[in-house]
C-alpha cells in the first residue's frame, strides 16, 4: 500500500444536472482528468456556450469492480469529504472570465490531504473518473457558504451539493462565527398545512395566538440558514451597533436585538436613516419596505451582494416542518407533551424558566433537513406583521392571507388586511429556553413589539435560492 494518496485513472465522465423548465442550461461537453507526479489532480472542462454562466461541483468516483464498467451503479463517489478542497473553476459561479488560454476551465484537487484510510494512509484507486456538475443560476446546489470575514468580496459565495461536501462538515465552528452557512428549501409550488389541528399536543398555550390550519403554496423555493444568527456573526457585520447580549459567548445567538434594530423599517416615527456612505434616503413609499442602509439586513445585504432578509412566518414554519406534518417535531417524531416532551429533549433548548439561558448553536440535533435550534434556544423574529388568526385572514381584496409576508406593500405599516398596527407588534417562532415546549412546535405564533429587546429573542436570516 502506497503511502501518499493516488488516483489511477481509467474512466473519465462529465455531466451537466438540469432540473426542470429553469433557466437556460450550462452544458458540459468535455471533462478530462490526469494526476501528476506529485499526486495533485487535475481536471479539465469545457461548456457548450461558455456565455451561459452556471455554478460548478466536483466529484470523483471509483468503480466498485475494481475496472471500468459501463453500469452506472458501479461507480460511487469517494465522499464529498475527500473532495471539498478541490479549487479553481469550482463550487462557485463560473464565467468565461474563468477560462484559460486554451479555453478550457481548471479545477485541482490534492487527494493526499483526504484520501486517507482508517490508518491514515493512502491508496490506489484501481478506476476513477471526475464528474464535474453545472447548474443553472436559478436552481443552485443545497448548501452555500457566505463570507463574512474583513475584507470579504461581495458575491463571493460558495456551493456545495451535499452536507458532506462542505469543508470540514456543517457543525464546523467557521461556520457559526465568520462565515454563514444557508441550506436551500425545495418549498415551491409544494402544498402544505400550515398551522395545527386542534387535536395536538399543547395546542394555544396562554401567551401564543390562534394558529388554526390552513392550506399553504409558497412560489419561490430559498435558502434558510442552518443556525440561528450568533454573537460572533452579529460583530462581524453590525460594525455600527453596540448590541448587548444578555448571554455572552461568540457561540451563542444574538439576544437583545429589537425587530426595529434589524431592518428599521416599521418604524413610522422615524423614516430617516444614514446609509453606508453617510447620506441621507428618506423611506417614505413603495422603497419603505427595504431594509435600511445601516440596519442589520442592510449591511448584510451590503456586505455579500445577496438579497438577506427576515424569513416570513410561513418560510419559517415550513423550514421548521421539515417535511413533516401536524404533531410533529421537524424531526419527524411526535408531539407528546405539552410542558416537556421527551423527543424534543433531542432537538431543542426549553423550559429552563427565568434562571435558565441560551446555549451554543447547534448543541442539538438537527431537524430532517439539517436544521439546527428551530425549536427552542430563542424566539426567531419574522418579518410578519402579528396578527391573531393568519388562517382566516384575507386581504384588502377579499383573498386569504395563504402564506403571503402580512405587509401591505402599498402600505407598510398595514398588514394585508387594511389593519393599521398601533403597537407595531411582529411575529417571533420557535420557542425559547424560558418556556415550555408547546410555544417551541412548529405552529406555535408569538407577538413582539418592534422596539422591545428581549434575552429570549435572536433570528435567523433567509435569501432567495438561485443567482441574479
Amino acid at each position: 500500500m502506497e503511502t501518499n494518496s493516488k488516483i489511477v485513472l481509467a474512466g473519465v465522465t462529465a455531466l451537466s444536472c438540469a432540473f426542470g423548465a429553469l433557466a437556460e442550461v450550462p452544458v458540459v461537453t468535455s471533462c478530462s482528468m490526469s494526476q501528476a507526479f506529485n499526486r495533485i489532480v487535475t481536471v479539465k472542462y469545457a461548456f457548450a456556450d461558455s456565455s451561459v454562466p452556471a455554478v460548478v461541483t466536483f466529484d470523483v468516483k471509483t468503480n466498485i469492480t475494481g475496472s471500468v464498467t459501463a453500469n452506472e451503479s458501479d461507480w460511487v463517489s469517494v465522499g464529498g469529504e475527500k473532495v471539498c478542497n478541490a479549487s479553481g473553476a469550482v463550487w462557485r459561479r463560473v464565467t468565461a472570465a474563468d477560462r484559460g488560454a486554451n479555453g478550457l476551465y481548471t479545477i485541482k484537487w490534492d487527494p493526499t490531504l483526504t484520501l486517507k484510510n482508517a490508518e491514515g494512509e493512502g491508496f490506489v484507486i484501481d478506476a476513477a473518473r471526475a464528474e464535474v456538475t453545472a447548474w443553472p443560476l436559478d436552481n443552485t446546489p443545497d448548501y452555500m457558504v457566505v463570507d463574512l470575514r474583513e475584507g470579504a468580496v461581495a458575491n463571493s459565495q460558495y456551493y456545495y451539493p451535499a452536507a458532506d461536501f462542505v469543508p470540514g462538515g456543517v457543525t464546523n465552528r467557521v461556520y457559526k462565527t465568520e462565515t454563514l452557512l444557508m441550506r436551500k428549501v425545495m418549498a415551491k409550488g409544494v402544498p402544505w398545512t400550515m398551522g395545527s389541528l386542534s387535536s395536538e399536543i399543547g395546542r394555544n398555550p396562554q401567551g401564543v395566538a390562534n394558529e388554526d390550519a390552513h392550506l399553504v403554496t409558497l412560489t419561490n423555493n430559498y435558502y434558510i440558514g442552518v443556525y440561528e444568527f450568533t454573537q460572533a456573526q452579529w460583530q462581524r457585520v453590525a460594525t455600527n451597533s453596540v448590541a448587548l447580549s444578555r448571554f455572552a459567548g461568540e457561540l451563542k445567538p444574538q439576544d437583545c436585538v429589537s425587530p426595529n434594530e434589524l431592518r428599521r423599517t416599521h418604524d413610522t416615527t422615524n423614516k430617516t436613516r444614514p446609509t453606508a456612505s453617510g447620506a441621507y434616503l428618506d423611506f417614505t413609499g413603495p422603497f419603505y419596505a427595504h431594509p435600511a442602509p445601516d440596519s442589520l439586513i442592510g449591511l448584510l445585504r451590503l456586505k455579500t451582494g445577496l438579497d438577506f432578509e427576515l424569513p416570513s412566518e410561513a418560510q419559517w414554519e415550513f423550514a421548521a416542518r421539515a417535511g413533516h406534518g401536524n404533531g410533529m417535531w421537524g424531526d419527524g417524531s411526535s408531539v407528546v407533551g405539552a410542558a416537556t416532551d421527551s423527543n424534543l429533549d433531542r432537538l431543542g433548548w426549553y423550559g429552563r424558566g427565568q434562571n435558565g439561558e441560551t446555549l451554543d448553536v447547534g448543541s442539538f440535533k438537527p431537524n430532517s433537513w439539517g436544521l439546527y435550534d428551530m425549536h427552542g434556544n430563542v424566539e426567531e423574529i419574522c418579518l410578519d406583521w402579528y396578527e391573531e388568526n393568519i388562517a382566516t385572514a384575507t386581504d384588502t381584496a377579499g383573498a386569504l392571507y395563504a402564506g403571503r409576508v402580512n405587509i401591505d406593500p402599498s402600505d407598510p405599516s398595514r398588514c394585508l388586511s387594511g389593519q393599521v398596527q398601533p403597537q407595531t407588534r411582529i411575529v417571533t417562532r420557535s420557542g425559547d429556553f424560558l418556556n415550555p415546549a408547546s410555544w417551541c412546535r412548529s405552529a406555535a405564533r408569538v407577538s413582539l413589539p418592534m422596539r422591545r429587546k428581549s434575552c429570549q429573542v435572536g433570528f435567523r436570516v433567509v435569501c432567495p435560492a438561485g443567482l441574479r
